[in-house]
């Protein structure tokens, strides 16, 4: 069994490596996205977090970056997940095809009465600006003021902040341990812990009638070593600990199937855990812009409030900068503008716009702003346009390997998602013919990068197609069939183009449907064509019948 003084010195190691990365963190974060500052220096609660920021261009670089990728990865208007049987001879079965589409609708209906589409757009944000991610998913807990509720309970996702996990990562390089720090009150913890031993720090608090003190816990999820043994939950493949950083003992023990975290990162150097965001890349520059704004606003004060320069001697008493204030003054005969007078300070309002323009627009292109924002004006003009998707693939080949990262985390998490929600009974009893087969189900997204390639794929088909129109056209004419067309195999086409425009299996037919009908149509084209070699013959005999009546009388004609 685990040990909280081990579980605790663990997560003093994991902390230490993370430690280089920390300080860059608080920077780019207070910049980028104030309320994940605090990693390193452990800001009090309550204190501002947007001191010393004088420019918020920042902020909404990121905030539009994160919003963008997540809206069109996991968008809440569309079904972007399907599920597709492993075998590729089940793919075109009609009753697989449609229990797949089920249990992807009761997937995606069981994560939209969830907090998925709150937690996960914070989970994106600090990807793209810190370039970690990290957001829990698990059953979600009854309140306490709840009826017990038997069964499954619903899902549940927290998306964690920068500074507040702590990694680890397998041979593979994926994430598979994380440990998780958190506070909360004393009477939180008992209600949160019940089991927990009685030297826990937290009960000593509300013995002492202390129980709004803040507490510190440790959540621990790691691989289980070999040959552990445990019973329930506690001898699950994930070990998951929870343990107070004070007293050092364990306040509760339990497990998971499947690693519980969605852990993206956005740009990976080798041999480091944790990735490098976007946001890191614009530091400088925005670090330069905000300290040019406050320079700017500097000036402004004095250019609102000049400077004023007074002959020695000239002011008596204290100057009165204020309304209607009274100063003396000895001008020794001179005029009052030659003894006081207001000092320019300089400085080129031009130029400082141009800089800070240039500032501006560096930052919004290293977090690909301006390259959203005129997609989302053509999205504006058509939803179904093309360009827009031509201009889409074009953002995310320029995004590199990090969708690749991202799509990898995504179907490790729907992977496991989909497992537990089958052990649950979520789903209908699957298809004999899938279950014979090994049951095996592949995750598949239908997000906007996948349906750019896909539609860019199709527009270059309509394409073909008109571009060889004329030639088809001729050939037809000419010969009466095209040899171009038979280049094509319009079953393969048929399927290729319903499955990028998402048409649902239940209103398209199996493959044994078309045949049948496929056959009918010969059978019928052929009785037809019986008909017209019927009626042709028949009409020929009725043209024969006079000629022949002709050709009789003559024979006779010629005997007499």
């Amino acid at each position: 069994m685990a040990k909280g003084a081990d579980i605790i010195a663990r997560w003093g190691k994991l902390k230490a490596e993370r430690g280089s990365f920390e300080e860059r963190w608080d920077k780019i974060s207070r910049l980028f996205d104030p309320t994940s500052y605090g990693s390193a220096s452990q800001r009090g609660e309550g204190e501002s977090i947007t001191s010393q920021v004088y420019d918020s261009n920042g902020f909404h670089a990121l905030d539009t970056l994160a919003k963008f990728i997540s809206n069109e990865i996991i968008n809440p208007a569309e079904k972007f997940l399907n599920y597709t049987p492993g075998n590729p001879q089940l793919r075109d079965v009609d009753e697989v095809k449609e229990w797949c589409e089920e249990a992807r609708d009761r997937t995606l209906a069981i994560i939209t009465k969830s907090n998925f589409f709150n937690e996960m757009p914070v989970g994106f944000k600090s990807l793209a600006g810190m370039g970690n991610g990290s957001v829990f998913w698990g059953q979600r807990v009854a309140g306490a003021n709840e009826q017990p509720q038997p069964g499954f309970r619903g899902l549940r996702f927290r998306a964690d902040k920068i500074g507040r996990f702590a990694w680890a990562a397998n041979a593979n390089g994926e994430v598979d341990t994380n440990f998780i720090d958190f506070q909360i009150s004393a009477a939180a913890a008992d209600e949160m812990f019940p089991k927990a031993p009685e030297s826990a720090a937290f009960k000593k608090a509300i013995a002492e009638k202390h129980p709004d003190r803040k507490c510190k816990f440790i959540h621990a999820v790691y691989p289980r070593p070999k040959g552990e043994k445990g019973y329930g939950n506690k001898g699950f493949q994930w070990a998951s600990c929870y343990v107070e950083e004070e007293s050092k003992e364990i306040m509760d023990e339990s497990g998971f199937r499947y690693f519980p975290f969605f852990t993206p990162r956005w740009d990976l150097v080798p041999g480091e855990t944790y990735g490098r965001g976007a946001a890191e890349l614009a530091y400088n520059s925005m670090a330069t812009k905000n300290k040019a704004r406050e320079m700017t606003f500097q000036e402004w004060a004095l250019k609102i409030r000049r400077p004023v320069l007074a002959a020695q001697d000239s002011i008596i008493g204290v100057m009165r900068m204020k309304p209607a204030g009274v100063t003396v003054v000895n001008t020794r005969g001179q005029r009052i503008q030659d003894v006081i007078q207001p000092y320019d300070t300089g400085g080129d309002a031009q130029f400082n716009e141009i800089q800070d323009e240039k500032l501006r627009n560096e930052v919004r292109q290293m977090l690909f702003v301006d390259v959203i924002m005129q997609l989302l004006e053509q999205d504006l003009k058509d939803v179904n346009n093309a360009t827009y998707f031509k201009k889409l693939d074009i953002l995310f080949r320029l995004l590199g390997p990090v969708y690749g990262n991202v799509e990898h985390e995504l179907r490790r998490l729907f992977d496991n998602l989909f497992l537990y929600l089958y052990e649950e009974g979520m789903f209908s009893s699957p298809p004999d013919i899938l279950l014979e087969s090994g049951g095996e189900i592949q995750i598949e997204f239908d997000n906007g990068l996948a349906r750019a390639s896909s539609v860019v794929e199709v527009d270059s088909i309509n394409q073909a197609f008109a571009d060889l129109a004329p030639w088809v056209n001729f050939e037809m004419t000419t010969k009466g069939y095209s040899e171009i067309m038979d280049g094509f195999d319009m079953g393969k086409l048929r399927e290729h183009v319903t499955k990028v425009r998402g048409v649902p299996a239940t209103v398209t037919r199996s493959e044994q449907e078309i045949a049948e009908i496929e056959k009918a149509r010969a059978e019928a084209q052929q009785q037809s064509q019986q008909k017209q070699d019927m009626m042709a013959m028949a009409e020929g005999a009725g043209k024969a019948a006079p000629a022949l009546k002709l050709l009789q009388g003559g024979a006779q004609g010629a005997a007499a």
